[in-house]
């Protein structure tokens, strides 16, 4: 399921344009540089990278991200290309 290519909010920056907006799949890299969206993805956007491979919390699949304590869903995850 995608969503429309809308522009995001990045914290402390201009907007800008993500290339991808497909949630990425378990093949996802630690140190792979994303957009992060803790809590709504109609929220700021963390521009941060991963610091796990995905992992299953409370049956959804996540992964941890540098400058975030927790588990952001993949739903929430965009990659920056």
């Amino acid at each position: 399921m995608t969503e429309p290519n809308v522009s995001r909010e990045v914290a402390g920056t201009e907007p800008i344009e993500p290339e991808f907006t497909t949630p990425p799949g378990p093949d996802l890299l630690v140190g792979t540089h994303v957009l992060a969206f803790p809590g709504t993805r109609e929220g700021r956007a963390l521009v941060t990278r991963t610091r796990s491979a995905v992992v299953s919390i409370g049956g959804v699949p996540c992964v941890l991200v540098e400058g975030y304590a927790g588990g952001i869903a993949l739903t929430h995850i965009e990659v920056i290309p």
